[in-house]
């Protein structure tokens, strides 16, 4: 697969302010024939960032019903926050829940499943058995979109060097697109992949600590300025710092999978 640099992402605000990723999402749903009406779940939606991009493409050709859930403690706060007070006019419904337990209990039948960069937090061993449970729910042409970093990007690079010579960072959960994929092929589901990439850029050192501890939730929980870590962390990037900061390529990888019962 070739993958070109077609994005830019800053880590100063992580979780997104990029359009690649959901016109390549739209992009390859619409490839499919879908009614005129469509029901959107956003599961794992953090502040609405990636649905409110997506809503906004597809509802110039589809009447969206979008229904976003997330368990985080604070989310529904800073939704509220960000929006002036109340919810967006184009969310018909958010949920504070565990997504898992959310499709245990509810039956849908959705024409897209947003599923982005949340694997990392639900147990490898349930991968498998929340995938069946989404394709059960799609309707006729629905599409699942499960998107995940992947270890292909420069980025990781440092990541591994890290892992390789720090106890902290061996001890990481984190999961790749790769496992992913592993997983999805040990169990016969099929699947179409595609990749967008992006460059980001931390504009100094204690961006670049933050970035390593909230991807890898790092057991330290705090990375103390002149510690051997921060140390360790500046001394593998430091070949990357151009003018004053560090520039980072990087992939996410998009899974589409479909309804059971095509």
């Amino acid at each position: 697969m070739n993958f070109d640099f077609e994005g830019y992402i800053d880590f100063k605000s992580f979780v997104g302010r990029y359009d690649v990723l959901p016109n390549k999402i739209v992009e390859l749903f619409r490839e499919f024939e879908h009614p005129k009406k469509i029901n959107i779940i956003d599961l794992g939606s953090g502040e609405l960032t990636l649905l409110e991009k997506m809503n906004d493409a597809l509802s110039k050709h589809y009447n969206t019903n979008c229904i976003a859930i997330d368990d985080s403690k604070d989310i529904l706060g800073n939704i509220l926050i960000k929006y002036g007070g109340s919810l967006p006019d184009f969310l018909h419904e958010f949920v504070q829940q565990d997504i898992e337990e959310y499709i245990k209990q509810n039956d849908g039948s959705w024409n897209l499943i947003l599923l982005s960069h949340v694997i990392y937090h639900i147990p490898l061993s349930n991968w498998i058995q929340l995938i069946k449970r989404l394709q059960n729910q799609l309707a006729v042409n629905g599409k699942l979109f499960v998107v995940a970093r992947s270890i292909k990007g420069e980025w990781w690079s440092i990541f591994e060097n890290l892992q390789r010579k720090i106890e902290q960072f061996q001890l990481s959960t984190y999961r790749f697109s790769e496992d992913f994929e592993k997983a999805l092929r040990e169990t016969g589901i099929n699947y179409h992949k595609t990749g967008v990439s992006y460059i980001g850029t931390v504009n100094n050192l204690s961006q670049l600590v933050n970035a390593f501890e909230f991807l890898y939730r790092l057991p330290s929980g705090y990375v103390e300025p002149e510690s051997n870590l921060h140390k360790s962390i500046a001394f593998s990037a430091q070949n990357k710092i151009v003018n004053g900061d560090c520039q980072f390529g990087f992939i996410d990888e998009i899974f589409m999978i479909s309804s059971l019962n095509e």
